[in-house]
């Protein structure tokens, strides 16, 4: 039985070889390669996260869902075949190895020290889950640092009046949807159905990893502002996308509704949404720096993921977790914007003992006299026109 067998172990030794060979094949000098090709030809496009294009996500469970029972070798050919962008091929076979062996190390895979090739054929599952790193996140803000991360100022800077707000000129985006009546429309003529096919990239700025990613920037004479994820307002050059200043809010922005009005950038912010009742805060920051003008927690109120709206010299707030049944019910509250102080609220649905908020059964209107439902002692009213 052992000399039938014999003739077997160079066929089994040589197959535990490759399996070796080919599973979480590459090494520490090829993702720091990698890291460095990636920057000069991905990063612009894919971002420093390699999730800035969604058709196209390279880091995260998207990924690994969608390329972890493909071979390393079929991801590196998808590279060789598809980039750089406009010069598909145009790399070393190495370079694009090495391209891959930084996205799986940013996916969480470990390197064993053998090379990556394009004819390595390990499973991409397998890669990502072999080692002991964690996956790769694009570079936070340390724990507890709050405040101006990146200091400039925005030149040429002027105050926002009202008068601008309900009037804004063609070329700025001052409110979210641009306007009061929420058009989001923008007035500008220059690019029309007849050259809109000759729009190229001009600049790209990635959003960073993690958070609440529904950007709604707004444009001034010149200058965005932008809630990032992450707790990150930036202004940037809306020209050439260089940034100008950047603040760490330490929580969560509200990435729907910011305010310009005077001279400040005004957001609402929690640790967190929709998980647990967070107490919401108001922020100004100083449009033209950054540098924190007031902070003041919302009195009473739970932190919603829209921010607030400028009308008629307040702002006017909502509020979130109103699902939570309890005695403090939600409603909406202006605030002063030159100090965050809290000047009045309203609900939409008056408490007992308010005005509007007794029982029906004992001030029935002509109009609410017929119901169409019962339940218990309690009447539901039809409302008739």
């Amino acid at each position: 039985m052992s000399v039938r067998l014999r003739p077997l172990w160079p066929l089994v030794a040589a197959l535990v070889i490759w399996y070796a060979q080919s599973t979480w094949s590459f090494t520490p000098e090829q993702v720091t390669a990698g890291r460095t090709a990636y920057e000069q030809n991905c990063s612009s496009c894919h971002g420093a996260n390699l999730r800035q294009l969604p058709e196209a996500l390279l880091a995260g469970r998207e990924f690994v869902a969608a390329w972890g029972s493909r071979g390393t070798n079929e991801l590196v050919d998808r590279m060789r075949t598809t980039m750089p962008l406009g010069n598909p091929g145009g790399l070393p076979e190495e370079t694009y190895a090495a391209i891959a062996a930084y996205v799986l190390q940013f996916n969480g895979g470990g390197n064993n020290g053998q090379l990556l090739t394009a004819r390595t054929t390990t499973r991409i599952s397998d890669a990502v889950t072999s080692g002991a790193a964690t996956p790769g996140r694009a570079p936070a803000v340390p724990a507890g640092r709050t405040g101006i991360t990146v200091a400039g100022t925005v030149p040429n800077f002027l105050p926002v009046t009202e008068a601008m707000l309900r009037t804004p000129k063609p070329d700025d985006w001052l409110m979210l949807r641009h306007d009061y009546a929420a058009t989001s429309y923008s007035p500008l003529t220059q690019i029309t159905a007849g050259n809109v096919a000759q729009l190229e990239l001009a600049w790209m700025w990635p959003m960073r990893e993690g958070g609440t990613n529904q950007p709604a920037p707004l444009v001034y004479n010149g200058t965005m502002y932008l809630a990032n994820t992450g707790g990150i307002v930036q202004a940037l050059n809306a020209q050439t996308g260089k940034l100008i200043w950047e603040y760490a809010v330490g929580a969560e922005v509200a990435p729907r509704g910011l305010v310009l009005y005077e001279n400040k950038l005004i957001f609402h912010s929690a640790a967190a949404w929709a998980l647990n009742k967070q107490d919401g805060y108001l922020v100004a920051l100083d449009a033209r720096t950054g540098q924190q003008v007031w902070k003041v927690q919302m009195p009473d109120v739970y932190a919603s993921n829209s921010g607030p709206l400028l009308a008629n010299g307040l702002l006017i707030q909502g509020m979130g977790t109103c699902a939570i049944y309890e005695e403090n019910k939600c409603f909406i509250s202006a605030y002063d914007p030159a100090t965050g102080q809290q000047r009045w609220r309203f609900r939409t649905t008056a408490l007992s003992g308010e005005p509007g908020g007794d029982p029906l059964e004992a001030k029935r209107s002509p109009c609410a006299q017929a119901t169409v439902a019962r339940k218990g002692h309690r009447s539901y009213p039809r409302r008739d026109s």
